[in-house]
């Protein structure tokens, strides 16, 4: 299978701080990846990287076929917003918009799609992640748990080919843990490439491929064949 994401000898530096240090990595459109590692080991910076938020100093990277290199920041923030979908740790949702306002985001790059449209496609990525009733919800007014879900309903409304998470249950309990972590599994069933940044190793086993960084190396890139699949919670996407 064709890689979705080439990286090769890709460096990152900031300053005179070396954050990545050659890093090459091929991954295939279907998988479900942990990139895992000590707190400034550079997972987060190479997440941003793959997700188009971060520029790199050296090496090439190409994501669904296009050389991102001779891409300008209009074509890149395209490409982006049409083919990834983010997850953050903070959710980073709008407090004075309701939930389904912020749902509909990045759908206001689809000239094509009407307001009506707009709000069905909205609804049912909410309705995905058990959310259909707190449309009108403010943000502050719903739990951790749910929030996070919004922010999920937010990265898939867009249908992206891939989805990518920093740390995204790193704000939650062991249950509402649990519970994005099936969301996030269900949605990988269902064709998303999910590449989730975690330092949890409990949460990593989860993942089919588990990448450790370690001072902006990759140190090991090992399928896990003992991957929990536990009881999707019939998430329709």
């Amino acid at each position: 299978m064709k890689p979705f994401i080439t990286l090769n000898k890709v460096n990152k530096f900031f300053n005179k701080q070396h954050v990545l240090k050659d890093i090459s990595l091929n991954i295939s459109q279907g998988e479900l990846i942990a990139l895992t590692g000590a707190s400034g080991s550079g997972k987060s910076t190479l997440l941003s990287i793959i997700g188009l938020l971060e520029n790199f100093d050296q090496g090439s990277y190409q994501l669904l076929n296009h050389e991102v290199t001779k891409f300008d920041e209009l074509q890149l923030s395209l490409l982006r917003n049409k083919n990834l979908g983010w997850i953050f740790q903070n959710f980073n949702l709008i407090d004075d918009m309701t939930v389904l306002e912020n749902v509909i985001l990045p759908l206001r790059y689809y000239k094509e799609l009407s307001v009506t449209q707009q709000k069905k496609a909205a609804k049912k990525s909410l309705k995905a992640v058990g959310l259909a009733e707190y449309e009108n919800s403010k943000p502050a007014q719903l739990s951790g748990g749910q929030q996070q879900r919004v922010a999920i309903a937010r990265a898939i409304v867009n249908k992206p080919e891939i989805i990518l998470a920093d740390e995204p249950t790193g704000n939650l309990d062991s249950e509402n843990q649990d519970s994005i972590f099936q969301l996030l599994i269900e949605l990988n069933k269902q064709g998303s490439t999910i590449i989730l940044v975690t330092h949890a190793n409990e949460l990593a086993r989860y993942c089919d491929r588990i990448i450790n960084i370690k001072d902006g190396y990759i140190m090991s890139d090992s399928l896990n064949n003992n991957a929990i699949k536990q009881n999707s919670n019939g998430v329709n996407h």
